[in-house]
């Protein structure tokens, strides 16, 4: 993946959503709703999508580079710094992103 400036990406957002719900606005796991399987969040898919963008940038903030950003998405950003992200996260995220096909 080759990043410049902006993070995430269309593909990024895309390949989490894929990841964590297969693009299902309803999904819900524990406390996770939407699209974006966001803490607490909302199923109205623009303000869900939103959040979890707005989280993923805000990680990179914070973390300074896409790897630790995606990790920290799935387990938290004190789950991240615990030690707790796994490399099978990241695999599925760059393997969604390598195939979905995003045209802006």
């Amino acid at each position: 993946a080759t990043y410049g400036l902006k993070f995430p990406t269309a593909k990024d957002v895309a390949a989490v959503a894929w990841v964590e719900s297969k693009f299902n606005p309803k999904a819900r796991n524990g406390i996770s709703k939407g699209v974006m399987q966001v803490n607490n969040g909302s199923y109205d898919l623009d303000l869900n999508i939103w959040k979890g963008t707005s989280m993923l940038s805000q990680l990179y903030s914070t973390l300074g580079n896409h790897k630790a950003s995606f990790l920290a998405y799935n387990v938290g950003l004190g789950g991240y710094k615990s030690g707790r992200g796994r490399d099978e996260y990241y695999r599925k995220v760059m393997d969604a992103r390598s195939k979905v096909d995003i045209t802006c």
